[in-house]
Formats: structure tokens, C-alpha cells, sequence
């Protein structure tokens, strides 16, 4: 009987000793995520503040004219992204986000320069005409966007 006992304890403390083990090992867990939460949690609030920076930028360049218009909203749209989502919502972005999708079509870059000529003045037309339509709109935003910030 004192041997069975003797088992019975021995076979108890081995199973205290595994359950604090696999405390110990959930509790690292829990703090390695809880660590790389706050990691992921500051690089979103960084890559936002950033992103919000350059959207200031390309404001100021529309304002001051120094920018197509397109090229305003593409990059306006891209760095919008990268805002919380509840920023992402704001008016400010609503004209941009119209001329963005409205020209979409249109080629940028390497694609851009492929075009033979006339084809590009044709595009080229047809964003003027696509930016005079929005033109207002986007600058009357723009315009109470930099009077906040």
C-alpha cells in the first residue's frame, strides 16, 4: 500500500512538474506575441505617419500646381493604403480616388513610353479632359484638407 502511495505521489509531482512546464512555455508564447503585436502595431502607426507626410506633400504640390493632377491621385491613392482604415474614409480622398479609377486605363511609365506617339497625345488628351472634370472638386478638397492640417 506504501509502495502504491509512494507511485501515486511520484506520479502526481511528474505531472505538476509537466503542467508547469507547458504554463511556463504558453506564458513565453503569450509575451512573444504580445511583443510582436506592439511591433506590428508601432511599424502601422509609423508607415501611417509617414504616408500621411506624403499625402501633405502631394497636397501642397497640387496646390501649388506643381503636379498633374493624375499623378496627384495615384499617388494620394497608394499612400492612402497605408492608413487605418477609418482614415481611409475620409472626403478628402473621394475626388482623388474618382480621377485615379477614371484614368486607370490609362499606361504610366515603361508602358507609357512603348505608346507610339500619337496614341500617346490621344491619351494625353483625354487625361487633360479627365483632370479638367475633377479639377475643381480636387482642388476645393485639397484646399480644406491643408486649412486643417
Amino acid at each position: 500500500m506504501l509502495t502504491l502511495g509512494l507511485i501515486g505521489s511520484v506520479i502526481i509531482v511528474i505531472l505538476a512538474l509537466y503542467a508547469a512546464h507547458l504554463w511556463r512555455q504558453a506564458n513565453t508564447r503569450q509575451q512573444q506575441n504580445q511583443l510582436e503585436s506592439e511591433k506590428i502595431s508601432t511599424n502601422e502607426t509609423q508607415a501611417a505617419e509617414v504616408a500621411l507626410k506624403n499625402i501633405n506633400m502631394v497636397l501642397k504640390a497640387v496646390a501649388q500646381e506643381q503636379i498633374s493632377l493624375t499623378e496627384a491621385a495615384i499617388r494620394i491613392m497608394a499612400y492612402r493604403l497605408t492608413l487605418p482604415e477609418e482614415q481611409q474614409q475620409l472626403a478628402i480622398f473621394i475626388p482623388f480616388n474618382e480621377l485615379a479609377l477614371a484614368t486607370a486605363h490609362i499606361p504610366i511609365l515603361d508602358d507609357w513610353k512603348a505608346l507610339e506617339k500619337s496614341h500617346r497625345d490621344k491619351l494625353d488628351l483625354e487625361k487633360t479632359e479627365l483632370e479638367n472634370s475633377f479639377k475643381q472638386e480636387i482642388l476645393e478638397a485639397t484646399r480644406q484638407y491643408l486649412s486643417k492640417y
